[in-house]
């Protein structure tokens, strides 16, 4: 499997913390985006030219939830989320504000936005 990603993205992170949790390491290959991230090269492999992206024989996905969630589904020893719902529930809520509220703020601090997203206006 070949996994695009890049150093500073949190996003990929939440990925590489799947893998690690799991001990899949061996599984991939990390890649970063052949020509740079949102350059017609990487959109000829990830058309959305998104980081963190999975590709696997002939699946190609991308956004980090997805792709956890099919490692999960891949890989499903040692389990990602807890039997009890509600502990499930609230691990499912950290990962969504993390991806909703704490990832976009850090990139406007960070001047990787250089504007706050349509839906904080």
């Amino acid at each position: 499997m070949i996994l695009y990603t890049l150093p500073h993205s949190s996003y990929a992170t939440k990925v590489a913390i799947v893998i690690a949790i799991k001990g899949i390491e061996g599984e991939f290959e990390m890649r970063e985006p052949p020509g740079g991230l949102r350059t017609d090269t990487y959109r000829g492999v990830i058309p959305m030219c998104q980081i963190p992206a999975l590709i696997d024989g002939d699946l190609t996905i991308s956004e980090s939830e997805v792709i956890s969630e099919y490692l999960e589904e891949r890989f499903s020893e040692p389990p990602l989320l807890p039997a009890d719902p509600k502990a499930r529930a609230r691990s499912r809520f950290f990962s969504r504000f993390h991806d909703i509220h704490l990832e976009p703020r850090s990139a406007i601090s960070t001047g990787r936005f250089r504007s706050a997203p349509a839906i904080w206006r």
